[in-house]
């Protein structure tokens, strides 16, 4: 992988893909913690992620898999079993190879915004986990 630097802070992280791999880019201030960015790409080719760091350390890797045959089937796999899409899990912040990526249970039973549905139900119905989009729990306050 090559990074290199575009303005003070950002880079732009290439690699040559490798057919059949998928990849999840990764990065760290640190070397210790290391978190995934919210995207995975796939295939052969050149590929490119542009990154910004304001921190004094900005490390950057590539976890890569051979597993699925596209794009579309390793976004919407599940590679920990937790009952979540890997793109949700990257989406969202959360690591699609561990079920368990933050305290407090499963990634799939939390519920972030505390909207009354879990990780699990708001991926069924296409709404985000960060925001309190519950209809049941949307309720208009009248004054009367």
């Amino acid at each position: 992988m090559n990074l290199t630097p575009v303005a003070a802070g950002t880079w732009a992280a290439d690699w040559a893909g490798v057919g059949g791999k998928t990849y999840f880019f990764q990065w760290s201030n640190d070397m210790v913690s290391w978190y995934y960015a919210p995207f995975l790409d796939f295939g052969e080719g050149d590929h490119s992620y542009g990154c910004a760091s304001s921190s004094p350390g900005f490390f950057v890797r590539l976890h890569h898999t051979d597993i699925y045959d596209s794009l579309e089937e390793a976004r919407s796999a599940d590679f920990d079993s937790d009952g979540l899409s890997n793109i949700f899990e990257l989406t969202y912040g959360y690591n699609p190879f561990q079920p368990t990526s933050t305290a407090g249970g499963p990634d799939a039973s939390l519920d972030p915004d505390e909207d009354g549905l879990g990780n699990a139900s708001e991926q069924a119905a296409g709404s985000n986990p960060m925001a309190k989009d519950n209809p049941a729990v949307m309720l208009d306050v009248a004054a009367y």
